[in-house]
């Protein structure tokens, strides 16, 4: 009997990090090896899609801690089901053959590690995204020192950069970049999801879009800003913001900028879809203005679904677009040079089209499924051989 490896998640979305995880986890790679199992902390649209995917799942305690800034509160309400939480996943490892639990969620790494000693089963961390508090940058580091942390991916050079400062170089990592998950199109229940009409004021017009939930790093604001530029300019485009609000009750930054932005009807709030595909089709050009990105899995949805992209520069994202080879890339925070770039993609067909034909190209040689999850599966086996492993076991 294969031994298992146990996936472990705290949202119930079915966003970027868990497409990415649900990828894997189909993968030959992984399967020829392990059985996959799931525990999420909440049901919804990823929940739906690991049982139509024939992936055991359960239920487990969530984390008592908000979304968005942490306060005091938080941190006592994390504190009061910390031990429960280590019991729960304890029990799971020794009912199962589970050789490594795999996760990207910092909030359960801690439990896990305890939850793991003294047990035949190691820790994976996959980085999805980068924590630049002292206290979080602090509390990755305990952790991920631990000797039952088997192993550290990294999604990008960015990520493993931040990663060689936090850890000790003998810490077990390996650098694979996100990949496209193209394969994950069915709607949840398995079926065929209905697609997603944009509201739209002229269906000629070019369509602008960012994509992403709604918080400040992802930089919907900037996309906002330049659009106001463009439409005072008299230029005639629609402008969309397509996300869930998941951190809205937390900081206002997405109400805010619903708020600020109603009174426009060429400027369109979306929301959460799991439908992606049918929103690339309808849109002319994919901005992605964040202001941290450990990698910037849209730029690759969007370059692979023939849609031209702009995106700042930081992290992996000029890397991502080759430089600009693939994609125009704006400073940070220059809304005037986002505004520039955009007006400069809606008035340059040749451009555009230059863009659509590297962009492809680009993804099917750098950013395809399958040799990322080989070289995970391959990660992972290393880790099962390496000497610290097996004497843990």
């Amino acid at each position: 009997m294969k031994p298992e490896l146990l996936f472990v998640e705290q949202h119930g979305e079915l966003g970027g990090g868990q497409r990415i995880l649900l990828s894997l986890a189909l993968s030959d790679a992984v399967r020829q090896r392990w059985e996959p199992r799931f525990a999420l902390a909440e049901r919804g649209a990823f929940w739906t899609e690991l049982e139509a995917s024939a992936i055991p799942v359960d239920l487990c305690p969530a984390p008592r801690m908000s979304n968005g800034p942490k306060r005091l509160s938080d941190v006592l309400l994390f504190a009061t089901g910390f031990w429960g939480q280590v019991r729960w996943f304890r029990r799971a490892v020794q009912q199962h053959p589970v050789e490594f639990v795999y996760t990207s969620s910092p909030r359960f790494l801690a439990q896990l590690v305890l939850a793991c000693a003294g047990t035949r089963t190691s820790v994976v961390f996959h980085l999805q995204a980068f924590y630049e508090s002292c206290l979080e940058e602090r509390f990755l580091a305990a952790a991920l020192g631990s000797a039952r942390v088997a192993l550290v991916i990294c999604p990008s050079v960015a990520a493993e950069a931040w990663v060689h400062i936090l850890l000790s170089p003998s810490k077990p990592r390996v650098t694979v970049s996100n990949w496209l998950c193209a394969e994950l199109t069915s709607a949840p229940g398995g079926g065929r999801a209905e697609s997603v009409r944009l509201d739209t004021v002229a269906r000629d017009q070019f369509h602008f879009g960012v994509v992403g939930r709604l918080v400040r790093i992802k930089g919907q604001d900037l996309f906002l800003d330049a659009a106001r530029r463009l439409l005072a300019q008299g230029v005639r485009a629609e402008f969309y913001v397509i996300g869930g609000e998941i951190y809205a009750s937390q900081d206002g930054y997405a109400s805010a900028l619903r708020a600020m932005h109603a009174d426009e009807p060429r400027i369109h709030f979306v929301g959460y879809t799991s439908r992606m595909e049918s929103v690339y089709q309808q849109l002319s050009c994919v901005v992605v203005p964040s202001r941290s990105e450990v990698f910037g899995l849209v730029a690759v949805e969007a370059m692979y679904h023939g849609v031209p992209v702009i995106v700042s520069d930081v992290a992996e994202l000029p890397r991502i677009v080759d430089g600009g080879r693939c994609g125009l890339v704006f400073r940070s925070e220059s809304v005037e040079e986002l505004a520039a770039a955009m007006r400069r993609m809606l008035e340059d067909r040749p451009l555009r089209a230059r863009l659509i034909e590297q962009g492809r190209r680009q993804v099917e040689e750098n950013y395809r499924a399958e040799p990322c999850t080989g070289r995970i599966a391959e990660a992972l086996e290393r880790a099962r051989r390496s000497p610290l492993t097996r004497r843990q076991s």
